[in-house]
């Protein structure tokens, strides 16, 4: 689901985006350009969209289909473990982010 979806739907929802720059198999694969931005239903934290732009995204978007499809949470995620260092962290961070609590960012431009 997009976000233009979830409006339509009046769905009130949470977003968070994580980029690739910030992640360190990225980086040292030099492909730190994109990111994951995923939506969760702000009341249920239900994973509802995922989006990946970035390398090797078919490799990484089937842990966003696997938790639409089994109605997963951004708590369901937080308590998986995810394999450092992956590309499938920034999926990891882009949830956390959902709800305040991603660590690993891009520092903000001045």
């Amino acid at each position: 689901m997009t976000e233009d979806e979830a409006k339509e739907k009046n769905i009130e929802y949470l977003v968070g985006k994580s980029m690739f720059g910030a992640n360190g198999k990225a980086l040292t694969m030099g492909e730190g350009e994109g990111f994951v931005k995923v939506l969760a239903e702000k009341e249920s934290h239900k994973i509802i969209g995922v989006h990946i732009m970035g390398p090797h995204a078919s490799d990484i978007i089937h842990d966003g289909a696997m938790a639409i499809q089994n109605g997963l949470t951004v708590e369901n995620i937080k308590e998986s473990v995810f394999s450092h260092p992956t590309l499938s962290e920034v999926f990891y961070e882009a949830v956390c982010g959902c709800i305040g609590e991603a660590i690993h960012s891009l520092p903000k431009k001045k």
